[in-house]
């Protein structure tokens, strides 16, 4: 099979490397610890796409909603506000505390009240940091980012694990070989030491009729601010999955801080 199932647990070292991530998040202020919460939610979409903007603090939400009408996300986004719009939804979002700032009345609403936490995010990533060497993964399902890129986003998403990352893929499922073609691209990316990131302990899951509710997280999640790195990228590799018609498109490749020299061999292969 191509990806073994055993591959889910972490070495010893990786333990620590993420241990020493998590101590790291309960150093940061509670404000950014719930902006990281914010970004766990459903609301992830709204955080990144702001991110993406440069002068993203000096705009209104209806400024903001005027830029992300022509984001290939735009539609789930909506879809999300509308899931909250609302008397009923709009309860639910202020019986959690860490969402009860979110505006739900209007799409431009919502985006100028989760523009005050994005700042929070910034500043978490500013103050964690990998202390050592890291490989990660990251699935996309087919959806289109341009070639050399890792994502449409500001704020890129890795697992430690690279069975939880194929989870995003579509339609995978390598006893069911109903979908012909490429199901997504695998990314394996060595993340350099002194590359600023971040974790959170917790998950959010919409439990107990709706209600935001954080939830003990076990994806191993490694995220890093996309204008804050650089990478390189290997030519994309074809696999196929075994007993299927079906494919993954594999991409290796290196993320490292902005004018970080590499010079030796990376022990992915890539030349630093």
């Amino acid at each position: 099979m191509f990806i073994d199932s055993n591959e889910k647990y972490k070495s010893p070292e990786m333990e620590q490397i993420y241990k020493n991530l998590i101590e790291q998040f309960y150093s940061l202020d509670e404000r950014e610890q719930h902006a990281i919460f914010v970004y766990k939610s459903r609301f992830f979409l709204f955080v990144s796409k702001i991110l993406n903007i440069e002068n993203y603090k000096s705009l209104s939400g209806i400024e903001l909603e005027t830029i992300i009408k022509n984001d290939i996300d735009y539609d789930v986004m909506h879809g999300i506000f509308k899931g909250f719009h609302g008397t009923i939804g709009g309860s639910k979002l202020k019986e959690n505390p860490i969402f009860k700032f979110i505006d739900t009345e209007s799409f431009a609403n919502m985006l100028e009240s989760i523009k005050t936490v994005v700042p929070y995010i910034e500043s978490a990533s500013s103050k964690m940091i990998l202390q050592e060497d890291i490989t990660v993964y990251r699935a996309t399902n087919g959806s289109e980012i341009p070639s050399g890129k890792l994502s449409n986003s500001g704020v890129v998403s890795t697992s430690t694990c690279k069975e939880t990352a194929r989870g995003f893929m579509a339609d995978y499922d390598p006893f069911r070989p109903m979908h012909y073609g490429s199901v997504g691209t695998l990314y394996e990316l060595e993340i350099k030491k002194g590359t600023h990131v971040m974790v959170s302990p917790k998950g959010v899951e919409r439990r107990n009729g709706g209600i935001l509710t954080l939830i003990d997280s076990d994806q191993n999640e490694i995220l890093f601010l996309s204008r804050e790195v650089e990478h390189e990228l290997e030519p994309t590799r074809v696999l196929n999955i075994q007993g299927t018609n079906k494919t993954i498109d594999v991409i290796k490749g290196i993320v490292k801080p902005k004018g970080f020299l590499i010079s030796e061999q990376s022990s992915n292969g890539i030349a630093r």
